[in-house]
């Protein structure tokens, strides 16, 4: 569980819709078990707006919100800018995310500083090259839109698939030019940079995406659920390992 808070001034032909919004913002966060609090500190002509919840939600639901909230604000009556309407709901989305952002940045040190691995959707990878950085935020967008049913079990698997590539890869170092996907989970194994389950949870994905690729196997969200959080957790610790900056 984690939590964040932010504040939203406002201007008095701003107040109804801003209400608006963040009670829309509210129930968009319930679906993914968050609780989302709002008050007017009328005094400061300011909302306070704090969150809280899993991690994982909040980071799903900030695709959800960048969608939803300009798209409501569009169709109020209030203020009568069109424009304006959209920036404000913009606003929203916006600070939403820097709670998000900063929230995650937390979790992931305190994580670190435990030895342990975060239940997150972003990676750390200010210490990696912008190739790494680019690979995994394609992994984050793809996390996002699996979390939000907007991508099936196999292009998650895909997804998955090629980012594991990458980081053992990276961990490895050259000698990865002459290992096949399965022989660098197990070198990583041998060399105790990931433990002996987490390398065999990426020959499962490897098993799951040739079925899916190559033998055109139907998979299902329950088969992939079933790996996909043990090698998302990999890939934090592999990312941790070894830093390629």
């Amino acid at each position: 569980m984690a939590g964040f808070d932010f504040y939203m001034p406002y201007r008095d032909s701003e107040l109804r819709l801003l209400r608006s919004l963040l009670a829309k913002a509210q129930r968009i966060c319930r679906v993914y078990n968050l609780e989302m609090r709002y008050r007017n500190e009328t005094d400061k002509q300011r909302y306070y707006v704090g969150v809280d919840g899993p991690l994982v939600g909040m980071q799903a639901s900030f695709a959800v919100l960048a969608r939803t909230l300009p798209a409501f604000a569009e169709g109020a009556c209030d203020p009568v800018d069109r424009r304006a309407r959209i920036r404000l709901a913009t606003r929203v989305v916006k600070r939403y995310w820097r709670g998000v952002v900063g929230i995650t940045s937390f979790v992931s040190d305190t994580s670190k500083m435990l030895g342990g691995s975060p239940n997150s959707l972003l990676f750390d990878t200010d210490d990696h090259s912008e190739q790494m950085s680019e690979r995994m935020w394609s992994l984050s967008k793809a996390l996002v839109g699996y979390e939000n049913g907007d991508i099936g079990p196999p292009q998650m698997v895909e997804e998955i698939h090629t980012s594991l590539e990458w980081v053992m890869q990276s961990a490895i170092g050259d000698a990865a030019k002459n290992l096949n996907y399965a022989d660098m989970a197990e070198r990583l194994r041998d060399s105790s940079i990931i433990s002996a389950s987490y390398a065999q949870e990426i020959i499962k994905m490897k098993d799951l995406r040739v079925g899916a690729k190559h033998k055109l196997k139907h998979v299902t969200r329950d088969e992939c659920n079933e790996i996909l959080h043990s090698c998302v957790e990999a890939i934090h610790y592999l990312l941790r390992a070894v830093q390629t900056d």
